[in-house]
């Protein structure tokens, strides 16, 4: 696992008889915006990746790493209609031991006591799961218009095939 946050990768997989064998996989999540397309940020064009020998917000330098895949987890937000600020909080007593006492109240929000949870309504659903080398899946736009991160490409079926801009390179 990354040391820190904002490190990467997110999980690094070292060959038990040969430390030089590492593989970078990154869990990525994004929602659909369509029932075609989602796109994610794959990263950094920085430090790490342009200084392929430096150690800086990386595991192990990017260079000494065999592979670097993306773990991708597609899924679809479940809308809501009402104001979700007048949604309840619930303090489950089953569970509370573990994660402590929910103070009352929260903010201008009561906290409901129930003694065990049976269902809890989901925000998300219909979820895709993908790996794919990091490579395959890149475009050559920024992922986001704010930062230095790569972007990958946006079909959801290209994604799960890998088919990225650079994949028949």
């Amino acid at each position: 696992m990354a040391e820190q946050q904002n490190y990467y990768p997110d999980l690094t997989f070292v060959h038990k008889d040969d430390n030089n064998i590492k593989f970078a996989l990154d869990l990525k999540t994004t929602f659909r915006r369509n029932n075609k397309s989602a796109g994610f940020t794959l990263g950094s064009h920085g430090a790490y990746f342009k200084e392929r020998d430096k150690k800086k917000n990386i595991q192990f330098p990017y260079n000494q790493y065999t592979g670097h895949y993306c773990l991708g987890i597609i899924y679809t937000r479940i809308d809501f209609e009402d104001d979700l600020s007048e949604t309840e909080i619930y303090q489950v007593n089953e569970i509370k031991e573990q994660y402590g006492n929910v103070q009352d109240p929260i903010g201008e929000r009561q906290v409901t006591k129930i003694d065990n949870l049976r269902s809890i309504t989901s925000v998300i659903k219909d979820f895709d799961f993908f790996a794919a080398p990091k490579w395959k899946i890149a475009s050559d736009s920024q992922g986001s218009g704010n930062t230095a991160n790569i972007g990958s490409i946006k079909d959801i079926e290209d994604l799960k095939a890998g088919n990225g801009v650079f994949s028949k390179l």
